[in-house]
């Protein structure tokens, strides 16, 4: 995984090699991979503990995660070619710095919980 916060870099080039590659894409906390299935999984870490998401906190963190899809999207023409058209998995997660646990996701703008 490389963590980037800059799409104008060498370093977000390579993150976009590994990426192509199969490897995790960090950028500004929003995590992207290309599933098994051949689908784009954008996962997003909570601001809150996992005892105490809501709702509103779930969506909150869920809709950051589709701005920097969309910013990547626009902003960096190869990221926007790698993805297509791509079916796309947004989903919110706990990570307890060694093992991720999706929380929620978004089913079109429905949040759908998944704990």
């Amino acid at each position: 995984m490389i963590n980037v916060h800059d799409i104008n870099t060498q370093r977000f080039e390579a993150a976009l090699d590994l990426f192509e590659k199969g490897g995790l894409l960090r950028f500004n906390e929003a995590r992207f991979l290309l599933s098994a299935e051949g689908d784009l999984e954008v996962q997003v870490e909570s601001t809150w503990q996992i005892g105490n998401v809501t709702d509103e906190t779930a969506r909150s963190d869920l809709k950051r995660a589709e701005l920097t899809l969309e910013y990547l999207s626009t902003n960096s023409p190869r990221f926007n070619d790698l993805i297509g058209e791509l079916p796309r998995h947004i989903c919110l997660i706990h990570f307890d710095g060694r093992d991720a646990v999706e929380l929620a996701r978004f089913s079109g703008e429905e949040l759908v919980w998944t704990i």
